[in-house]
């Protein structure tokens, strides 16, 4: 099911998965069906931003970071990055003046220990691919942040890609995890 949905001044298309329609016919017209929608709407990656950014064959969509709680001394930003070239690419580098430094990292679990480690040398995004930086996975992690990031704020960071080049892009802050 597919519904029209505006959010930040951006139209996009939107599929919530699992959706039920009650359909009513109505007094003036029995054969016609009016749809109402039951969802229970979960705000995704696509309603985030109006348009996938693209930079050389790296298209960059569904970017935001996690809202900070009081005292939280690091931050997590996520991000879908599709590469649509022939050749391997890399996200080697990320900044922002919010943050006196920022890793590309990883979170896994080790038994029953999550452990986060950086990847150093970068992420890797293979020719024809999509890797997602996620919660519970892949992810840039904020350090020595200026000023605790507030749902609605938005965040300059510029990536830097091995062969793509870089982009700046303005992350916004949400307080829940979103869906890609």
């Amino acid at each position: 099911m597919f519904f029209r949905a505006s959010l930040l001044s951006a139209a996009v298309l939107v599929s919530f998965p699992g959706a039920a329609c009650e359909m009513h016919a109505t007094k003036s017209n029995p054969q016609a069906a009016i749809s109402t929608p039951r969802v229970d709407p979960v705000i995704t990656a696509s309603m985030v931003m109006a348009e996938p950014v693209v930079l050389a064959d790296i298209t960059i969509e569904g970017y935001w970071i996690k809202a900070m709680l009081p005292g939280q001394p690091v931050a997590g930003g996520f991000l879908k990055l599709t590469n649509k070239g022939a050749t391997d690419d890399k996200l080697i580098a990320a900044s922002s003046a919010k943050s006196g430094r920022i890793e590309l990292h990883e979170m896994a679990m080790d038994g029953d220990v999550m452990k986060m480690r950086e990847i150093k040398g970068g992420i890797a995004i293979p020719a024809g691919a999509t890797v997602e930086l996620a919660p519970g996975g892949l992810h840039v992690m904020f350090f020595e942040i200026t000023e605790a990031f507030k749902d609605g704020d938005r965040v300059p960071v510029t990536l830097t890609f091995e062969k793509a080049g870089t982009v700046q892009l303005n992350l916004p802050v949400m307080a829940k995890a979103i869906s890609h």
